[in-house]
């Protein structure tokens, strides 16, 4: 399965703007994973934007075809969580590094 040029980017900043969040607050001796995985979830909000309109398209074709807006809307929702959640993992994973990086320079 191949990614796409806009989710590599997605993910690449995401996890740059988790190092860069983990690197400073590892340094003033704050949480750095908790810092990181903000910063992983706000840096895909301009991608959760840019992918609404197609969730919702989706969400309408599931409920046709389905027949049931219950189901849709749970299928849709689960696919939120899992973007969501990709935003966080990759800002966490930065966040990792951005930490080791502040305790050995």
């Amino acid at each position: 399965m191949a990614i796409g040029n806009g989710a590599l980017l997605f993910i690449n900043m995401v996890f740059f703007g988790g190092l860069i969040a983990g690197f400073l607050a590892k340094r003033d001796a704050a949480n750095a994973s908790k810092a990181a995985i903000g910063a992983g979830i706000l840096g895909g909000l301009p991608g959760y934007i840019w992918i609404f309109p197609a969730m919702v398209r989706t969400w309408h074709s599931f409920a046709t075809s389905w027949s049931s807006t219950i189901v849709a809307t749970l299928v849709m929702t689960l696919a939120g969580v899992m973007m969501i959640g990709t935003g966080a993992l990759g800002g966490f994973l930065g966040g990792l590094v951005g930490g080791w990086l502040a305790n050995h320079s």
